[in-house]
């Protein structure tokens, strides 16, 4: 979905108004700043300026909000409500909905073990290095007894069983792209 132009533009803060009306004013005074040094001006400006004076931005800054608040109103009452729920999931400025994220891979039971063992030896040594941690959890896989491995094969089936049903609803709740959907109705 692309950008909606007829949807009203968001309400101002007081420091934004300030720079809109002071930041023309500096630049004709300051010819020769560049645009950077003009912002930066005007800034240090804004921080100088005592509460009183603040108050007439604040002031038309809250006018500002109530006339987004009512044009944002107006806007989604004339709103279809699927355009209203696209509009609603949006979760980036260029319009596009956000990804639904892919299932953690399946983790085997060796992954399993290193991020366990991984968690007691930072407790033990927060300092430790990565490559004295890896190789600490590869001598601790090789020596393992057979029953604490089986604790470790037992997690990575239920681990395996969790990806399954979470690949399902994740197949299921995914938009389908036109070329998947192109090719099933084939």
């Amino acid at each position: 979905m692309s950008y909606n132009k007829d949807k009203p533009k968001k309400n101002r803060s007081a420091w934004m108004l300030y720079c809109m009306e002071m930041r023309p004013k500096v630049q004709k005074k300051n010819a020769d700043l560049n645009f950077r040094e003009v912002s930066k001006k005007v800034n240090e400006d804004w921080k100088e300026l005592s509460g009183k004076a603040k108050k007439k931005w604040t002031k038309e800054a809250a006018e500002d909000k109530k006339r987004y608040e009512k044009e944002l109103k107006k806007w989604q009452d004339e709103q279809t409500s699927e355009s209203s729920e696209e509009e609603l999931t949006r979760t980036r400025y260029n319009g596009r909905k956000k990804p639904i994220p892919r299932p953690v891979g399946v983790r085997n039971c060796f992954q399993l073990y290193m991020k366990d063992k991984k968690k007691e030896l930072k407790k033990a040594d927060p300092k430790i290095s990565f490559e004295k941690m890896n190789k600490k959890v590869s001598k601790g896989w090789k020596n393992i007894s057979e029953k604490n491995k089986k604790k470790y094969v037992k997690m990575a089936q239920d681990d395996k069983k969790r990806y399954k049903k979470e690949m399902k609803q994740y197949e299921k709740d995914r938009p389908k792209t036109t070329s998947e959907s192109e090719s099933s109705s084939d």
